[in-house]
């Protein structure tokens, strides 16, 4: 009898694991791999389905940009100076990108360069799915990332603002990485202690030249880094110091141009006196159709240049500047006003009308604007859920200031999804947490038995 047992054992073990006993190893799906694989097709497909895709506004500047400096090796004369001259209104970053993948194509026609562009923003754009997967699988769990990584990859402002050639393309996979080569600062492991606040301090920089608000990084970070004790410790200070030296090297070569061409410091662009003057002017304040929503600021370009025809676009925007802060001299309330709205924007609570509107102007594939309002209303409200769990309040409070001030820093200029969607991973890993949380909590409860609660069986055996 115990021979039988053992042979029927024997026999069990086989029939379980008949891939052992043929030699054959069983196929492992690395589910990351596949959801990064699924966010570049779903991407692709987007710009495939848009084959006659032309660039408009922004991005038809990127490409006038690009273009040049792939033909001719410098920056065009400024297109919103009369005068022409040098220009600096778009940080070089995105355009330098482009423009290498324009002098890789040589002499292809435009679509075909607008095309190529878009590939590579898809590629980006998975890049992102990626680096939003390694954040999350760092700061809470496998589980957890996937979550993430899954909803990153069909999320429609993020495949929305890879759609047309934006400069956000771009910038989300540089703040994803400074993020997680922060994160892997804080190990403070020998190995560690210059490579990764060199990193992160490196794509600070690089966001920055992205994105001009990308400096708003920089503080958020070096609290993420400093992570040595005690505090005012020269051990301590160490990785902040790398980090902030990275970043200041890589702005200064910008710097540096800036001022050689215009006679004067222009730390990173020109456009801060365009953006205040077309937000706080009399114009944008009366608007009924789309409330303190930014308008072009033709009257007051027209007023700086008044007496100074020959200006060049640096001196433009500090008189645009200056009109912008006397208007809120004498209407403060225009600021809470502008305030008011572009938050009621950012987050998409007057609806998809204005995204619709918007979406012409910057050349979103059609369904796109609207179904990226409707995407946002359903993960932020997971993402308040996220907030409240135990695991979001275990993470670095610093984390969470880098999506706080992406959105303050357009919040008083102009709100819209595109400005937003530089915090959006953020609050993809919020939404991530609450789905994971309530699958924990679901599966941990007891199950009932077919034969009824536990304890039933065992009550109906003794009858």
């Amino acid at each position: 009898m115990v021979g039988m047992s053992t042979r029927a054992e024997t026999s069990r073990q086989a029939a379980d694991s008949p891939a052992e006993e043929s030699g054959v190893r069983p196929i492992r799906v690395s589910w990351p791999v596949v959801i990064v694989l699924v966010s570049l097709v779903v991407r692709l497909i987007v710009v495939f389905a848009t084959p006659h895709w032309v660039p408009r506004t922004d991005a038809s500047d990127y490409n006038r940009i690009a273009l040049s400096l792939s033909q001719h090796g410098e920056f065009p004369t400024s297109a919103l100076a009369p005068a022409g001259g040098p220009t600096a209104f778009r940080p070089p970053a995105f355009p330098v990108v482009l423009a290498g993948l324009y002098k890789v194509l040589g002499g292809a026609s435009p679509s075909t360069r607008w095309e190529a562009a878009r590939i590579l923003e898809a590629m980006l754009g998975a890049l992102s799915v990626a680096l939003i997967y390694l954040i999350a699988r760092r700061l809470f769990s496998a589980a957890v990332a996937r979550v993430t990584a899954a909803i990153a990859a069909v999320y429609p402002p993020l495949i929305m603002i890879g759609s047309s050639l934006m400069s956000e393309s771009l910038f989300i996979p540089l703040v994803l990485g400074a993020v997680l080569c922060a994160l892997r600062a804080r190990d403070r492991a020998p190995p560690n202690l210059w490579r990764w606040p060199l990193g992160a301090g490196l794509l600070t920089g690089l966001a920055a030249l992205t994105r001009s608000n990308g400096v708003v990084l920089l503080l958020p970070l070096l609290f993420l880094v400093w992570a040595g004790r005690p505090r005012w410790s020269r051990r301590a200070l160490r990785e902040p110091a790398v980090l902030l030296a990275a970043t200041v090297l890589v702005v200064a070569a910008w710097t540096i141009r800036n001022a050689a061409v215009f006679h004067q410091f222009v730390p990173l662009g020109t456009e801060s006196g365009y953006a205040l003057a077309g937000i706080y002017n009399p114009k944008a304040q009366a608007r009924r159709d789309y409330p303190a929503l930014w308008v072009v600021p033709n009257d007051d370009i027209q007023r700086a240049l008044a007496g100074h025809p020959g200006s060049n676009e640096a001196q433009i925007s500090n008189r645009l500047d200056t009109m912008a802060i006397r208007y809120v001299e004498h209407h403060p309330g225009a600021v809470a006003r502008s305030g008011y709205w572009n938050g009621l924007r950012l987050f998409n609570l007057t609806g998809p009308s204005v995204e619709r509107w918007l979406g012409q102007f910057e050349a979103y594939p059609r369904p796109l604007p609207v179904l990226s309002v409707y995407a946002f209303w359903i993960v932020g409200l997971l993402a308040l859920a996220g907030a409240a769990t135990r695991a979001a309040r275990r993470a670095p409070a610093a984390l969470w200031w880098i999506p706080a001030l992406i959105l303050l820093s357009s919040l008083f200029i102009l709100g819209a999804t595109r400005y937003r969607s530089p915090a959006d991973p953020f609050v993809i890993l919020l939404a991530a947490l609450a789905i994971s949380t309530g699958w924990t909590r679901l599966v941990r409860r007891e199950p009932e038995t077919a034969e009824g609660r536990p304890g039933e069986s065992r009550t109906m055996d003794r009858r």
